[in-house]
């Protein structure tokens, strides 16, 4: 990703390692051969609201998983992410917002995208111009197959199309 003509790379720092997955971002040189400084923090995984159990059937803390982000600015300048997460052992397509456009914003957690255990969600315009989204559906390593969806900028946020 880059802002203001710095290269920054966005990732998830393993919910195997916090128990309550973060998504952060450093700062890359010109090159992006290397960092260039320390990572900070963006959010973690349990700021979602929609995670609303937070104990397994043996009332055993749950981990909180954060994976596969991706930056959207919408037609109007919202800077919004993508990322995944379970939700009641399924996987889902989340979305996040800055409040002020930029990394360094206070990231503000949304509903769920996509669920029926879906995730890793990428967007890209096809040949005829028109905003996608492709993820992997169901997140089952035998059955998984990738997954379209046609997407609209709303300005505000995207949607899937109906």
């Amino acid at each position: 990703y880059q802002e203001d003509g710095v290269p920054y790379m966005v990732y998830a720092h393993e919910w195997m390692q916090l128990l309550d997955g973060t998504i952060e971002a450093i700062r890359m040189k010109e090159d992006l051969s290397a960092a260039d400084g320390k990572p900070f923090y963006l959010f973690k995984a349990s700021d979602a609201p929609w995670l609303a159990d937070r104990h397994d059937a043996w009332n055993t803390p749950q981990v909180y998983v954060t994976d596969g982000p991706e930056l959207y600015r919408t037609r109007n300048g919202v800077l919004l992410m993508l990322w995944s997460s379970y939700r009641q052992g399924l996987y889902v397509e989340a979305l996040a917002y800055s409040d002020n456009g930029k990394l360094s914003g206070h990231w503000k957690q949304d509903g769920v995208l996509v669920g029926e255990d879906s995730g890793h969600g990428m967007l890209f315009r096809d040949f005829e111009g028109r905003l996608m989204l492709i993820l992997h559906q169901p997140f089952d390593g035998r059955l998984s197959r990738a997954k379209l969806f046609e997407v609209e900028d709303t300005g505000d946020s995207i949607r899937i199309k109906k």
